[in-house]
């Protein structure tokens, strides 16, 4: 029912087949059961555009509990369009690409990747039975499941597979003949969950080619965020080598750190490019 991916030297695109990678891993935390609004409720417009509204939503998610995955989301959805192609580069439990679904449309193209495939499982069962839940009609269930393309492969091969999918698609490439990207997603750390291997966790090199491919592939008004998680081996190492990195993206992009100073919890940065 949902498209995946081949990855293979070199790389092949290729719907209902998975991607296989040695490559080092990535993981996000576990989300709580969201509510979704029915399809349709949204326009482009309304996406993307600052509002009143959004201000209040997004004061609220800072001064009534300072949880960063929500202003995460807040700022997505003033710079997700409904035709953007957008990545959740380490989709974990689904919900960044819960998210993406919700913004865009058919017309757009929505990736998600993960090195582990109970990760691309559980974001799977999370679309049938959380997304979808009110649709009735199975026809148009499996119409919403495809518009994900699921990729097994570390995240510093997105390039590649986002490659393939779009030319399957026959999206339209920039002047320099890439396809310009309106969102990247990247929470990092573990898989988390009662029996997930917390071994398995993102790796700063890998990290950080990701995110230097993302920079480059950005659109104008689109958005990077990264959610980095501290509290595991090697994640506080992993955050400042973020931190260092994109403190260093060129001025067109602007690079903002939001982190609750008085409370454990991850450090949420967010990268807007402007020109």
């Amino acid at each position: 029912m949902f498209p995946s991916l081949v990855l293979s030297s070199p790389v092949v695109c290729i719907p209902c087949t998975y991607v296989y990678s040695t490559a080092s891993t990535h993981r996000v935390r576990a989300p709580r059961r969201r509510v979704f609004p029915r399809l349709g409720v949204h326009n482009a417009a309304q996406q993307h555009t600052y509002s009143k509204e959004n201000d209040d939503v997004l004061a609220n998610s800072i001064l009534s509990n300072g949880k960063v995955t929500k202003i995460a989301h807040q700022l997505l959805r003033s710079c997700v369009r409904a035709d953007d192609v957008v990545v959740d580069l380490t989709c974990g439990r689904g919900t960044d690409t819960l998210l993406f679904l919700e913004l865009v449309k058919a017309d757009g193209l929505i990736v998600s990747l993960d090195i582990q495939q109970e990760a691309l499982d559980i974001t799977r069962r999370r679309i049938r039975e959380e997304f979808c839940e009110h649709i009735s009609d199975e026809a148009e269930r499996k119409k919403i499941e495809e518009r994900v393309y699921f990729a097994r492969t570390c995240h510093s091969v997105f390039e590649s597979v986002v490659d393939g999918i779009a030319e399957k698609k026959g999206k339209k490439k920039s002047e320099t003949n890439e396809i310009e990207i309106g969102a990247f997603t990247m929470n990092l750390g573990y898989l988390t969950g009662k029996d997930t291997d917390k071994s398995i966790v993102t790796r700063t090199r890998t990290t950080l080619e990701a995110l230097d491919k993302a920079s480059k592939l950005l659109r104008v008004g689109g958005l990077i965020t990264i959610c980095c998680y501290r509290g595991h081996e090697g994640g506080s190492e992993e955050t400042d080598a973020v931190l260092d990195f994109v403190s260093r993206f060129p001025p067109e992009i602007t690079v903002t750190k939001i982190d609750v100073l008085n409370r454990s919890g991850p450090v949420l940065l967010s990268c807007y490019r402007q020109r």
